[in-house]
C-alpha cells in the first residue's frame, strides 16, 4: 500500500488532509492482514476461514481496480479450497461475476 508516499505527498505539499487518504488505506490494511491471520490460524475451521477470505476480497476490491486482481484471486481461492462452504463460495461467485464485467464508460 503507498502509504509512504500519501504521507510523504502530504508533507512536502502541507496538505493537512493527506491523513484523510492514509488513514482508509491503513485500515483496510490492517483488515486484510486481520483476516489472512485468520485464515492461517483458524484453518480448522473452514467455515471462518471462508468467510475470513471473502472478507479479505472485498477489502482489496476496496483499494481500487489495481487491487481488483488479488480479489479475483482470493475469490478464486475460496471456490477451489472452500467448495464446501456453500454461502461464502456463493458470495465469492458473485463477486467473480462483477469483477469480470468489462467496465462501464460513459455513453
Amino acid at each position: 500500500y503507498p502509504l509512504v508516499v500519501v504521507g510523504a505527498v502530504g508533507r512536502f505539499s502541507r496538505d493537512a488532509g493527506a491523513w484523510k487518504i492514509g488513514l482508509p488505506l491503513s485500515l483496510i490494511g490492517a483488515a486484510i492482514a486481520l483476516y489472512q491471520r485468520i485464515v492461517e490460524e483458524f484453518a480448522s475451521d473452514r467455515s471462518l476461514a471462508a468467510r475470513a477470505l471473502v472478507q479479505m476480497g472485498q477489502c482489496h476490491e476496496r483499494l481500487g481496480s489495481q487491487e481488483a486482481r488479488r480479489a479475483q484471486e482470493v475469490y478464486r481461492q475460496v471456490l477451489e479450497q472452500y467448495a464446501d462452504q456453500v454461502e461464502s463460495v456463493e458470495q465469492a461467485r458473485a463477486r467473480l461475476a462483477i469483477l469480470s464485467q468489462p467496465p462501464q464508460g460513459p455513453e
